[in-house]
């Protein structure tokens, strides 16, 4: 056929498949757009482009909406439609981790709106631009993107396109240590939602104050099962998946591992069905702290091979990295590779003060120093676990109580009595009445290390069996066998035949467990142990 022939074709084609559209059949946009482009119809190629992109970006078919999106572009001209046109590419780049892409995108709509005084338009993308930036690892930039976003509409009429800035800012904010300004943004937030009367706002609102923990870990986990809850039935996945992933660090810090690790598969299983992979990489990174503080290793080996074939197409390359850093270090350690944890998770410390990243310094700190003081490396631990008592203190992650406990245990063993008094009287102010589980198991550790240096045999015995109990209670069974050897070792010091049979039994239980974990290496720990305190028969 001859060029104005085909062209003829084509637009014949398009007219034909516009009227089974009006006729109601579906998903023809994509289709309509392609017959139009070659029949050199730009304005109605232009229209089914933008509607195919606007669909497939609502149904999370990510791809698809960036292609879409793409084509779109390449046809038009004008500012305003270009702007939207980014965003919208900007919002499909984002959701495969493709970070830098959409960050590239989001910042040329930026520069539209701003050339047309358009602060509506500024609000709804740079949250759009904050939040991704925060995805890709860098956690300061994303503050900055914050301040400059500020900045660019102040003064402005707040209205819907103001809900994500919010919710963007206030969770920056959060994750920056800036708690009480998170929660002034929170409670805008809220308050903008529900005088608007926009159900999204609300939800969103919800989500904020469960992840800044505006009220007791009990108020946050409800309102992120709430949040999650309702962002699902309106087909909110990015939110559903988040609100999820959140109340599964909650139910961390209650100490509930158990229903941790349920509420975060359920996240994963969300952020999959959205294609949202850059959420996936770091719910996988949670499914794989709750596994290993359970003891339960196996677990681990499909996530974390996920996580790499992930992290393989991340950009940028340096938030894989920091994520694969984090996660195989503590792996490493809790089997027993003590050299490789050590390297991995001070790399991670590093790379998250480069980064700004508070979590990631706080993480690997505290499974680092766990590991450090199981070793006796005490002086090892004690400069990083002073590097983050600051940090506890903004209640981000985690509670504020164990780097301090665990700043006793540290000097207790080195010798400074004093200072280890000082240490765990500071860690009982920081607890919660009553205290929450991890807090009440940190504490009950520093207090039979410092018993048992001071030789308070009997308080120390009962500090163990206190700490011994919260972890059976958690699940956290490797710590359970570690503190058990602990316990052993006091009540061997009695020497009556009693004390004895009691070790004999503490060390017959540990081993149990360690085997059931399958972990050779701690086997093997308790079995010396037996051998050295002449238990073994």
């Amino acid at each position: 056929l001859l060029r104005g022939d085909r062209k003829r074709l084509h637009a014949l084609v398009g007219q034909t498949l516009e009227e089974l559209e009006r006729a109601g059949q579906s998903d023809l946009a994509a289709l309509l757009a392609h017959h139009f482009q070659l029949a050199g119809d730009t304005a109605r190629a232009l229209h089914y482009f933008t509607h195919a992109a606007n669909r497939a970006l609502a149904i999370y078919s990510n791809t698809e909406a960036a292609a879409d999106y793409a084509a779109a572009l390449a046809l038009v001209s004008v500012p305003e439609a270009r702007a939207r046109l980014l965003a919208g590419r900007g919002d499909a780049q984002a959701r495969q981790g493709y970070f830098l892409r959409a960050i590239t995108d989001y910042r040329a709509a930026i520069g539209i709106y701003a050339a047309l005084s358009d602060t509506a338009g500024l609000a709804r993308t740079y949250g759009r631009l904050a939040q991704t930036t925060y995805d890709s690892g860098d956690v300061r930039a994303a503050l900055a993107v914050c301040h400059e976003a500020l900045a660019a509409v102040q003064n402005h009429v707040e209205s819907v396109d103001d809900v994500p800035l919010l919710t963007a800012i206030a969770r920056i904010y959060y994750y920056n240590g800036l708690a009480a300004e998170a929660r002034a943004s929170g409670h805008r937030l809220l308050a903008l939602a529900q005088r608007l009367g926009h159900p999204e706002g609300e939800i969103q609102a919800l989500f904020v104050l469960g992840t800044l923990r505006d009220e007791s870990l009990a108020v946050a986990a409800a309102r992120l099962a709430t949040a999650g809850a309702l962002a699902q039935t309106a087909g909110l996945l990015p939110s559903a998946g988040s609100a999820l992933h959140n109340q599964a660090v909650v139910l961390w810090e209650l100490g509930d591992l158990p229903a941790a690790y349920a509420c975060i598969r359920r996240s994963i299983a969300v952020y999959r069905e959205g294609g949202l992979t850059g959420s996936e990489l770091h719910a996988l990174g949670t499914l794989i702290y709750t596994a290993v503080w359970m003891g339960d290793f196996a677990a681990t080996i499909e996530p974390l091979a996920r996580i790499r074939l992930l992290a393989a197409r991340f950009e940028p390359r340096n938030l894989a990295a920091l994520v694969l850093e984090r996660i195989e270090g503590t792996v490493a350690g809790y089997l027993g590779e003590y050299d490789t944890a050590d390297t991995l998770l001070q790399a991670a410390i590093t790379n998250g003060q480069r980064t700004g990243n508070l979590q990631v310094i706080l993480t690997a700190t505290r499974d680092l120093t766990r590991l450090l003081g199981e070793q006796g490396r005490w002086e090892r631990a004690r400069p990083l676990l002073l590097n983050v008592v600051p940090l506890t203190d903004r209640q981000l992650l985690f509670d504020r109580v164990w780097a301090r406990a665990r700043l006793s245990e540290t000097e207790a063993a080195l010798g400074d009595l004093a200072q280890a008094r000082q240490w765990l009287a500071e860690a009982r102010l920081a607890a919660a009445t009553p205290p929450t589980r991890p807090e009440a198991e940190a504490l009950a550790l520093a207090t039979a290390r410092l018993a048992a240096a001071e030789g308070r045999r009997a308080e120390a015995l009962a500090a163990y069996a206190e700490a011994a109990a919260v972890q059976a209670a958690m699940g956290t069974r490797r710590h359970r066998a570690v503190t058990l050897r602990a316990w052993a070792a006091v009540q061997t010091a009695g020497g009556t035949p009693a004390d004895r049979a009691a070790a004999r039994a503490l060390l017959a239980e540990a081993r149990a467990l360690c085997v059931a974990m399958e972990l050779a290496h701690e086997v093997a720990a308790v079995d010396a142990a037996r051998t050295l305190s002449g238990l073994a028969s």
